[in-house]
């Protein structure tokens, strides 16, 4: 009896090893949809073409006291030129967070464009999250393809940097309302620079 036990024994055992290690290494993989390549790769001829930038950067207003980080994402960023087509670029280097007392600025976009009278601007936030009190926080609801629109008059020049500064205010953006959740209203402008 004792002989017919091992067998048993060692395979309960190496299944509880495999099922084990198999949880282990198991994780959710999260990843993002595909984004057309930038003006810049998909076009080869770049003549008459003006050197677009986009930086990210934070106001004067800090985060509320009781908040440690702000985190968001920001996917694209949309010009409207004067005759109301949108171009849509995808932002590089997009993932941000916000703590407090601390400065952010960064470039998040470098392409060509065309040199036209442009009118607008929009930029696409996903990924909301709020880092709040000791060790306290989540995902802030957030609509998807929902733009951020605003106004901004720029013409690019041939072979010429415009640059554009897009100041967000995040301590007038983040809300708390008497149930202790968080919202997101966000205070911004942009401006050429």
């Amino acid at each position: 009896m004792r002989i017919m036990l091992r067998p048993v024994i060692l395979s309960v055992l190496v299944g509880a090893m495999l099922l084990y290690s198999s949880c282990i290494s198991a994780e959710q993989i999260q990843t993002t949809s595909p984004r057309p390549a930038s003006s810049s790769a998909s076009n080869t001829n770049t003549s008459g073409m003006g050197v677009f930038a986009v930086t990210v950067a934070t106001g004067n207003t800090s985060l509320p006291e009781d908040v440690q980080a702000l985190r968001f994402s920001i996917d694209e960023i949309h010009l409207k030129n004067n005759e109301g087509d949108w171009q849509v670029l995808p932002a590089e280097l997009n993932s941000f967070e916000i703590l407090p007392n601390r400065e952010l600025s960064k470039t998040i976009l470098t392409t060509r464009v065309e040199t036209v009278l442009y009118d607008s601007i929009a930029f696409s936030i996903s990924d909301l999250f709020v880092l709040y009190d000791e060790n306290a926080g989540g995902p802030i609801a957030w609509p998807k393809n929902n733009p951020l629109k605003g106004q901004l008059r720029l013409k690019p020049e041939v072979n010429a940097a415009t640059r554009v500064r897009i100041v967000l205010e995040p301590g007038a953006s983040l809300l708390k309302d008497s149930n202790c959740r968080w919202y997101f209203t966000p205070f911004w402008v942009a401006e050429q620079y």
